[in-house]
């Protein structure tokens, strides 16, 4: 035997082919690697299954349920949170639009409004909720709300008052509706305010015009108030004002008026 022959016969050389021949001792290391590689899977997924990670898999975060939503928007609300509840509310009307939750989700959105303030915007999402649900159990909340918002706009005597008007059409009409509102003593109480409100804009236009010598339209706005707000404040001062309109009235048709005149009308 030729020397290169023993030497192909060597285990993990080439045969004299020039195939790669593999030793036993080879074939154990192999073995040997494929087990530690199974032993540390099965330990690695022991560790997983042990100390809960394989649960973080299943544990990811499911879509809040309009329940869950609604529960931490309310918190937010009791807690004066309004901004952050609003959301919630406005989420729960958008995703959950058919659940029990999006009714009373919708009113508490316009709560939020009011309560931060923005009346503007509060005032068609209760109207929205009265025309929507007018057998809800809350409709009497809703409508007082609706004019608590009004109620909150109201301007000086000197101003618009086209939200003062509103004022007593909505308190009235819910009077009208639900005689025994619990809502009833405050809104008679608005009435009332109002209506002062709006007599002490009848006088102030009243005065305006007999200051700028227009005394027709000073007469009529005085009988106006009279006749409109008969108990409130300012009827007293319209008399007043309404006898010193009559007195220049005269004077001007008897052309006995000067510049003068008015300091001895009372």
């Amino acid at each position: 035997m030729k020397s290169r022959d023993i030497f192909c016969l060597i285990p993990g050389h080439h045969d004299c082919r020039g195939r790669h021949k593999v030793s036993p001792g080879s074939t154990h290391i192999t073995v040997s690697r494929y087990l530690g590689y199974v032993l540390c899977v099965l330990i690695l997924s022991a560790c997983l299954g042990g100390c809960g990670v394989g649960h973080w898999f299943k544990g990811q975060q499911q879509p809040p349920t309009a329940s869950q939503l609604y529960k931490k928007a309310e918190k937010f609300f009791s807690t004066g949170r309004y901004v952050l509840a609003e959301k919630l509310f406005k989420q729960i009307q958008d995703q959950f639009p058919f659940s029990k939750y999006a009714t009373v989700a919708s009113l508490r959105y316009a709560d939020c409004k009011f309560f931060e303030g923005n009346y503007e915007e509060a005032i068609p999402l209760y109207k929205q909720f009265i025309q929507l649900h007018p057998a809800n159990q809350f409709i009497q909340y809703a409508i007082y709300q609706e004019g608590s918002c009004y109620f909150n706009l109201i301007c000086s005597p000197d101003r618009d008052q086209t939200y003062t008007h509103k004022v007593v059409e909505i308190y009235q009409g819910l009077l009208n509706q639900f005689p025994n509102s619990p809502y009833r003593v405050e809104a008679r109480h608005r009435i009332s305010f109002a209506k002062e409100r709006l007599a002490e804009h009848e006088l102030a236009v009243a005065d305006w015009y007999y200051r700028t010598a227009q005394l027709p339209q000073a007469r009529y706005r005085c009988n106006y108030l009279i006749s409109h707000y008969p108990h409130t404040p300012a009827v007293k001062k319209a008399k007043i004002l309404l006898k010193k309109v009559m007195i220049r009235q005269r004077l001007v048709d008897e052309g006995k008026w000067h510049w003068w005149s008015n300091l001895f009308t009372f």
